[in-house]
């Protein structure tokens, strides 16, 4: 699976900002994006080719010095006109989160290989502001993280912004005589551990 390209092609379908036919380009976006936030990313396609005409810009709404070029334009479907500038970067965005999740799974056997017994499952997350779905699924233990890649269609969240991490619980580590390390020196590893975790938890990234 080309995560960039089915990203791009959930948050265009879902969305309805951008054309169909406009999947290649965002998926192109996105794996060149080099960890700029969408906004950027938007600004600058925008920016790219020859731009709308002052007239052009001021029928869709637009200041006559904001960016539109003209095949950014015929990317963005008859809903995202509505407000033109955010369409790209609203649909890129919902699609980075994808990736951020799918970058989450791919850590998860590192972080049980690091963390050992202490694996307690992988769980979602949801931010404050997500929609009701999301919030009764907040902390819920996943079976098979892939399930929740791509938002489920009960989510209503615009950007889908929630997370998949993975939960450790040190108390199952084992006895202090199994463990390899002194019971003085368990606060520091835990510390060392956790640090390493909140590295490969890419999911809660905004």
């Amino acid at each position: 699976m080309d995560i960039y390209l089915s990203a791009a092609q959930e948050a265009i379908d879902r969305l309805g900002l951008l054309n169909s036919e406009s999947d290649e380009t965002i998926s192109k976006i996105l794996k060149n994006g080099h960890g700029l936030h969408p906004k950027k990313l938007s600004s600058d396609h925008r920016k790219s080719d020859p731009q709308l005409s002052k007239e052009e810009k001021r029928s869709l709404g637009l200041r006559s010095n904001a960016f539109m070029s003209q095949s950014a334009f015929a990317e963005i479907s008859q809903k995202g006109l509505i407000d033109a500038i955010k369409a790209h970067e609203t649909t890129l965005l919902r699609a980075s989160f994808t990736i951020f999740r799918w970058k989450s799974i791919q850590s998860i056997e590192e972080t049980k290989r690091i963390v050992g017994d202490c694996f307690a499952g992988v769980r979602f997350d949801a931010n404050p502001d997500a929609c009701s779905f999301c919030q009764n699924l907040d902390g819920t233990l996943l079976e098979n993280p892939l399930d929740a890649l791509f938002p489920d269609k009960s989510c209503t969240c615009i950007t889908a912004n929630y997370g998949i991490s993975v939960k450790v619980d040190w108390l199952l580590g084992g006895s202090q005589k199994d463990n390899q390390y002194s019971h003085d020196s368990r606060p520091m590893m835990r510390g060392i551990f956790q640090r390493i975790i909140d590295r490969l938890n890419f999911g809660r990234n905004s």
